[in-house]
């Protein structure tokens, strides 16, 4: 008859677990970071007209991105996951701007805005002399 011989480490096992769960979370929240979130928006002005090429300035995160609006309005970016500032101006309308701007990873945020037109200055003008508006 043969004999065979075992050796048992007591919570060998539960350390071999804890460390495959512990590797196993540390890739899913490396993974998770990596993914961006994305942010979406469309911009218009009171009436609901929409404005081609207003200039959208983001920054946060460790990021300063600027981006414009499509001829329809429209703007899209990835970002990684973080609070951001965003700013948007256009000719003739007040710069919109917005502080503590959530984004998270795999999540589309959706940021619709409307621009206030600036109210005009006028100047006094001699006579016979173009007004200049300002």
């Amino acid at each position: 008859m043969s004999a065979t011989t075992s050796i048992r480490i007591p919570g060998l096992m539960f350390i071999a677990t804890a460390i495959l769960s512990i590797t196993l979370t540390a890739s899913s929240i490396s993974f998770a970071q990596q993914n961006p979130g994305m942010l979406v928006g469309l911009i218009n002005d009171p009436v609901g007209a929409r404005i081609a090429n207003a200039k959208i300035n983001i920054e946060g995160n460790n990021l300063k991105k600027e981006i414009r609006s499509s001829a329809e309005g429209v703007f899209q970016i990835d970002l990684p996951a973080g609070t951001y500032q965003i700013s948007i101006e256009s000719p003739g309308f007040r710069t919109f701007k917005r502080k503590d701007l959530q984004i998270k990873s795999n999540i589309t945020k959706a940021l619709d805005v409307v621009l206030d037109v600036k109210q005009l200055k006028y100047a006094k003008c001699p006579k016979g002399q173009t007004c200049i508006f300002l």
